[in-house]
């Protein structure tokens, strides 16, 4: 295990630093964009850019790494995520906005990918999961840095795009010049939305609803905190409180998963979520103190529904179908967050600031009744044919889920109705 961590560090180090930058820009973007003026409206669809990019990496990437390298990838990725953040700085346009997002989110999804397989080349059976922990600490732990680091500088000025900037470019260093091993790469083969459907409706769906959720918080909140008033370094806090919630929940959450029937868990996760949400709407920031707390849970019970669907559509695959099944949820997801962003932004123009929050909570509802649907639809997996919960990184590659080391002994399951 130390001899793994010894020959990955660069890896950690440069993804550390990477998720730092993406955490400080994704909040930066929003609040700068409110203070230009663009719309609320515009401003959606400028930060769907990102995940447009994102999806599109997803499918150009593998075939990039293939071609060129691993540290080719990397390196020339990190050059354009860094360069495209000064770019917001220079033009302050939508237009120039969003094809900058597309880079980004383009750039970030080919950044995952290197690291990832670089991550499960250096690992075995004996310390994968480990390090699959200690690489979700460390994207956790350093986008809550990212984000906290919004209440440093004044989001009109130059500071903060240079400083996202430098992070990015200095997260290349240790994996441009590190001794490690480059990994075989082979590009997967990947599962159709339609096969998957068929396999489990419910991760699709559910998988789906939580991207277009997730992407109304994580691009749109910093928004919404700037057109309520809120400063930027308190935006900063609460985008940490959010990924704090995670960090504390995914594993109590994926645990009782594993427990009970892992539809009930996606349900009551669910419900719970568009609770806390809406009751942090109806609190507002004037009570900074149980707004922080609700806006903690609420991170808490959302977030871990990636891994819950992902967990829950693997009880129906074979070990050899999960990555492959892995990238076409992925991609479903990816699909829920380009529309996310808009969705929040037509929300806000419909019912005012007010109505930003209980709308996200409703995208919850809806997807807990829909889990519950499906309940009365399928009999329950029985607890010793349920496969282990499988946490994995949000906005991840498939490979990550190939981290995990219960998938060399997952056994074939039972896919019957």
């Amino acid at each position: 295990m130390l001899r793994a961590i010894i020959t990955i560090w660069p890896l950690f180090l440069g993804i550390a630093l990477i998720q730092s930058g993406n955490g400080l820009q994704a909040s930066l973007l929003g609040v700068r964009a409110s203070l230009e003026d663009f719309g609320t409206f515009t401003t959606g669809i400028v930060i769907s850019g990102y995940y447009w990019g994102f999806l599109i990496g997803s499918q150009i990437g593998p075939r990039l790494v293939q071609q060129v390298g691993h540290v080719r990838v990397f390196g020339a990725f990190s050059a354009i995520a860094s360069s495209t953040i000064l770019m917001h700085s220079l033009f302050p346009d939508p237009i120039v906005w969003f094809f900058m997002r597309v880079l980004t989110g383009l750039s970030f999804s080919g950044i995952y990918l290197v690291a990832e397989s670089w991550l499960n080349n250096a690992s075995d059976n004996k310390n994968r999961g480990q390090i699959l922990s200690i690489y979700m600490i460390v994207q956790m732990g350093s986008l809550i840095v990212g984000q906290l680091l919004l209440g440093v500088s004044n989001p009109m000025k130059f500071d903060l795009f240079l400083l996202t900037s430098i992070i990015i470019s200095v997260a290349a260093a240790p994996i441009l010049i590190t001794a490690a091993k480059v990994p075989d790469f082979e590009i997967l083969e990947s599962m159709s939305l339609k096969k998957m459907y068929i396999i489990s409706p419910l991760a699709v769906v559910a998988i789906f609803i939580y991207g277009i959720a997730n992407a109304m918080f994580f691009g749109m909140f910093s928004v919404w905190t700037t057109q309520s008033g809120i400063t930027s370094q308190l935006t900063g806090i609460l985008f940490g409180c959010w990924t704090f919630g995670a960090v504390i929940l995914q594993w109590p959450i994926g645990k009782l998963s594993d427990i009970f029937d892992r539809r009930l868990i996606i349900t009551i996760s669910a419900f719970f979520a568009c609770l806390f949400v809406i009751i942090a709407g109806v609190i507002s920031p004037e009570n900074i103190y149980w707004f922080v707390f609700f806006i903690i849970l609420y991170g808490g019970t959302c977030n871990p529904m990636y891994s819950l669907c992902i967990s829950y559509a693997n009880d129906f695959l074979t070990p050899k179908q999960m990555t492959s099944a892995a990238g076409t949820l992925i991609f479903a997801s990816g699909l829920g967050m380009i529309i996310g962003p808009p969705i929040a932004s037509i929300s806000i123009t419909l019912f005012g600031l007010d109505g930003f929050l209980p709308v996200m909570g409703s995208i919850h509802f809806i997807l807990g009744l829909y889990a519950l649907w499906r309940m009365t639809q399928r009999p329950p997996i029985p607890q010793e044919g349920q496969g282990p919960f499988i946490a994995v990184p949000i906005k991840n590659t498939p490979i990550s889920v190939s981290l995990n080391p219960e998938i060399d002994v997952i056994t074939d399951k039972n896919k019957n109705n």
